[in-house]
């Protein structure tokens, strides 16, 4: 074979072989020509509590606008919205118990835009007491005590999340931060006293004023419980009469007596005793029927010899009271 015709068969060799070969398979999806090509764009991402260890959230709500698409976030709060066109849009996570998170996002062609999203649980308050009590003191002067008890609070991100509790009356301009007691359970409480309630709003006049707690955590949202009512401010007392006056008691029985004018709601009685030298060893004697005007010391006898301060207080059926003024006794 001469060269001539050599080099004829070696050009005319790979022509013969790109005809003999199939045509090329667009399968990658950026690919222009093939099938599966989109210009659309995708968005993934996971939802999470707000601090470590940051534990998905399912069942939140994912909502892209003004493209009507929606999505939901399984178990592990992964979520995906799908063939989406180019341009601007605003992300919304919203769930019950957490402050929405709003996302601004800008796609662009065939963008896969994979985001996490954290969401602060709301603070809230479960339960919450407003009562009054009102004293006779020794000098036959009367003061009034606004109590908040049992407000039992939360946050889904822990009791360490919430910054602060504050009451409110906002028809008499008041407010005022409310006190921890018990951390592990998410108690707060406070007494106010006659004097730091305002002047101008004598506390027989809050019946029928809303009331309300406000809760705040610390990203800073807040949320408020109520409006609460203080159902009466009692005005009805008991007369003490004996024992009285420094009176020395030396053998049991020992019997309270007290007088009670007529009151219009239902009520129960009880007595304190007080130590006047530990005022923190008390002893209660509750449930006392609304007729009853004398009372035996259940204590198993006579108490230490000392001396010692007792009042008598009725209690509405919604925790108000009023208490009468002290009396003291001595036991030797």
């Amino acid at each position: 074979m001469n060269s001539l015709k050599r080099y004829e068969l070696i050009f005319l060799l790979p022509i013969l072989l790109l005809s003999c070969t199939s045509p090329a398979e667009h399968t990658n999806p950026l690919d222009p020509q093939s099938p599966m090509f989109s210009e659309r764009a995708r968005i993934t991402g996971t939802v999470t509590g707000y601090y470590a260890p940051f534990r998905p959230l399912r069942n939140v709500e994912i909502r892209l606008t003004p493209e009507p698409a929606l999505a939901f976030t399984d178990v592990e709060g992964k979520f995906a919205l799908e063939d989406l066109p180019s341009g601007d849009y605003e992300l919304q996570a919203t769930v019950a118990g957490y402050a929405a998170a709003l996302r601004p996002i800008r796609l662009a062609k065939r963008q896969q835009l994979n985001m996490t999203i954290a969401l602060n649980g709301l603070p809230h308050v479960d339960s919450a007491t407003v009562i009054t009590e009102r004293r006779l003191l020794a000098a036959n002067s009367i003061r009034y005590f606004l109590q908040v008890e049992n407000v039992v609070a939360g946050d889904p991100d822990g009791i360490n999340d919430i910054k602060r509790v504050v009451f409110s009356a906002p028809d008499f301009s008041f407010s005022d931060t409310l006190t921890l007691v018990d951390r592990a359970r998410g108690r707060w409480r406070r007494q106010f006293r006659q004097e730091e309630l305002p002047a101008a709003a004598p506390l027989p006049e809050w019946p029928g004023h809303g009331m309300f707690i406000q809760i705040e955590d610390l990203p800073g949202n807040k949320t408020s419980a109520g409006p609460f009512y203080l159902a009466r401010v009692i005005q009805e007392t008991p007369e003490v009469l004996a024992p009285n006056n420094n009176v020395v008691i030396t053998s049991p029985p020992l019997l309270f007596q007290w007088r009670l004018g007529a009151v219009p709601f239902p009520f129960t009685q009880e007595i304190e005793i007080q130590d006047v030298l530990d005022p923190e060893a008390r002893t209660i004697l509750s449930g006392i029927p609304p007729n009853t005007t004398v009372k035996s010391y259940s204590g198993g006898g006579l108490p230490t010899a000392g001396t010692y301060v007792w009042t008598v207080k009725i209690v509405d059926a919604f925790g108000n009271a009023s208490r009468s003024r002290p009396a003291a006794f001595q036991v030797q």
